[in-house]
């Protein structure tokens, strides 16, 4: 199954107050780490983010809300609404200490393994194409947070 690569780039900020994905972990951005390791496991990777002008020089195409809604999940929906591929991997862009090994691992148990209904989701799910239109209905309605009610496929 196509997958991309995505990267989230949102958020407000109100813990730390300045662009977590742009503190330098070794001399690099964590965001600019990502994006290098996403390119080595993705055919496409993508930047979910409503502040374009922040992340231009990373060399990824850029997403933003097609709604206006705050959250990731949003980003998921807008990010799922736009590609052609039939599933997304998402990572936020402060996450300093991606694995390629793990990544490779999960992608490839979510492309072999059997997919079940009605799952918790796991720690990181890679949600598909099925459920960009659920999403939006959940969006409309407030339901802003990932459940064991809409389908995931567990990785």
């Amino acid at each position: 199954m196509a997958m991309t690569g995505t990267i989230l780039a949102g958020g407000e900020n109100r813990r730390i107050p300045l662009l977590k994905g742009h503190i330098e972990i070794n001399g690099e951005k964590i965001i600019n780490s990502s994006v290098n390791l996403m390119k080595n496991l993705f055919g496409r990777v993508v930047i979910s983010t409503n502040a374009p002008e922040l992340y231009f020089y990373c060399g990824a195409p850029m997403i933003g809300d097609i709604i206006n809604q705050r959250g990731p999940l949003t980003g998921i929906f807008s990010v799922l609404s736009n590609i052609k591929d039939d599933a997304i991997f998402v990572v936020a862009c402060d996450m300093p200490f991606l694995s390629e090994k793990l990544i490779r691992y999960m992608v490839e148990r979510f492309n072999t393994e059997h997919r079940t209904q009605n799952t918790i989701p796991p720690t990181h799910p890679s949600p598909s194409r099925g459920e960009g239109k659920g999403g939006g209905e959940r969006l409309d309605s407030g339901l802003w947070t990932l459940d064991s009610e809409q389908r995931y496929d567990a990785v």
